[in-house]
């Protein structure tokens, strides 16, 4: 009888063992932290689809390539209780933000888990998005061969003999609107200075100069130590400020600081263009595209 019950027990441990060794190996990952990947992207058997993944563009080998793969009892042999089966059709059909997601979701497992099978398919998930953002690209450049107008680099185009001439174009400009305001008897410009500031000393000569070519009148130059009411009137933060004055009430800020000629005479057209609501200026790049776009709405 003791014998029985001793053969009894060892049936009982033996059958228990067997049932924690099957539920181990058919143990699937814990994904209650990455959504995408449990809802979209797994469930399936079907390792042929992570093999053939492998070599779909391997330009090396080619299409007609063949090799000899471990059968699948060795796969199944090899593989990690962590490692994920991926459906890598269903991958293929994410959208682009479940894509980025499932990416980043699977590099944060294959982190947590780093065998070659999760790294793998970390890999194999960023080859597919790089194919996936190569092809929006070269469709995005054949659109704008077809649609040039487009393409912002047609109308402001970054090349140097371009910006050099756009520039001057600019330049020239800016010297006639600046001439026409200078005969402006309701504009005027405030220089606010200290007899003490170096700034100052470095930007008189420039800013007179400036006035005696346009001939700029009125003009009134404020020394803040002298009149100090005027400059809490307009306040003034740093020295030297020059300053767009109408006759109206209205003024606006043209610089703060030591600035260069050109500076000035740019910022003193921005001035006049925001207490007028004119643009003085316009684009030398800017085409009339409405029927461009009237066309491709209508396609």
């Amino acid at each position: 009888m003791p014998d029985e019950k001793k053969t009894g027990m060892k049936y009982l441990i033996c059958f228990a063992l067997s049932l924690i060794i099957v539920s181990s190996a058919g143990a699937s990952p814990d994904l209650k932290h990455y959504p995408n990947l449990s809802k979209t992207i797994l469930n399936t058997e079907d390792n042929r689809e992570q093999e053939d993944i492998i070599f779909w563009d391997d330009l090396k080998r080619g299409w007609f390539y063949y090799e000899k793969t471990d059968s699948d009892n060795d796969t199944q042999k090899d593989r990690d209780d962590k490692d994920l089966i991926i459906n890598w059709k269903a991958f293929k059909e994410l959208t682009a933000k479940e894509t980025n997601e499932a990416i980043n979701e699977l590099k944060d497992y294959a982190v947590s888990n780093p065998t070659k099978i999760n790294i793998q398919n970390y890999m194999v998930a960023q080859k597919i998005a790089t194919k996936k953002a190569h092809t929006f690209m070269t469709v995005w450049m054949d659109v704008l061969r077809d649609h040039p107008l487009l393409d912002e680099t047609v109308k402001r185009p970054a090349s140097s003999f371009v910006s050099f001439n756009l520039a001057n174009a600019k330049s020239r400009a800016t010297d006639m609107i600046i001439n026409e305001l200078a005969q402006d008897p309701d504009m005027g410009l405030v220089i606010f200075y200290t007899q003490d500031n170096y700034y100052s000393s470095i930007q008189m000569p420039i800013i007179k100069r400036l006035l005696e070519k346009t001939g700029w009148q009125p003009s009134r130059f404020i020394s803040v130590q002298e009149n100090p009411d005027a400059a809490q009137k307009f306040g003034i933060e740093t020295i030297p400020e020059i300053w767009l004055a109408a006759k109206d009430g209205r003024k606006a800020r043209v610089t703060a600081g030591a600035r260069t000629a050109d500076v000035i005479k740019e910022n003193i057209v921005a001035a006049y263009e925001r207490m007028t609501g004119n643009q003085l200026i316009k684009d030398p790049f800017q085409f009339q595209d409405t029927e461009l776009y009237q066309q491709i709405e209508t396609r």
